[in-house]
């Protein structure tokens, strides 16, 4: 696979890689999102079989937990 960046960004990265290889910067960048993302779609997918098993906290207790969070921290009720 062949990643191409713009100039300016080629630029960037060259000014700040020193003595590190610019092409291994961007892999450990792209490597570093994917992980990102990996992890964002597991929790998505735990959620959501969580919720299918009925699993889950109503919505009027998420919400009265909220307000006292505000309230405490504020001083004022939503």
């Amino acid at each position: 696979m062949t990643l191409t960046v713009h100039h300016d960004l080629e630029t960037k990265l060259a000014a700040v890689a020193g003595q590190r290889d610019p092409q291994a910067m961007l892999e450990d960048a792209v490597d570093a999102y994917v992980a990102r993302e990996e992890r964002i779609i597991a929790g998505i997918r735990k959620g959501i079989e969580a919720a299918e098993r009925g699993e889950g906290t109503p919505q009027a207790e998420v919400f009265a937990r909220l307000e006292k969070k505000l309230f405490d921290k504020y001083g004022v009720r939503v």
